[in-house]
């Protein structure tokens, strides 16, 4: 995905409350389609050197006829801290582990991970 991708940080804000880092991005996609949230998190997370496990793509925005894609992005702490509904967590796995996922959790052999209080 590298090729030809570039972003630009249009806006950074610390929430130390919840343990993150807020970003939104512009991702500039020259001669390619948007970008898959996985493909996104994976290029967001070598570029800044953070775990790509600690970084959520929360929104995409892409407009009609561009090459432009807005990104909200949160990058926490670390993945215990993770605080995000189910389907969000979902979204950001690649499609295999996704299908896997879904499955296990219809057949019952596998719960959504439940966030532990400490």
């Amino acid at each position: 995905m590298s090729e030809g991708v570039q972003f630009e940080i249009i806006k950074s804000l610390e929430n130390p409350l919840l343990e993150r880092k807020e970003y939104t991005i512009k991702l500039i996609h020259i001669k390619s389609a948007t970008p898959s949230r996985h493909n996104i998190r994976a290029f967001f997370a070598s570029k800044m050197g953070i775990p790509i496990d600690n970084v959520i793509v929360k929104k995409l925005k892409t407009y009609y006829g561009t090459n432009v894609t807005f990104c909200k992005i949160h990058v926490y702490n670390s993945p215990e801290k993770i605080i995000e509904p189910e389907y969000v967590k979902l979204r950001n796995l690649p499609r295999s582990e996704r299908k896997k996922t879904l499955e296990a959790m219809k057949t019952g052999k596998a719960e959504p991970k439940k966030e532990q209080k400490s």
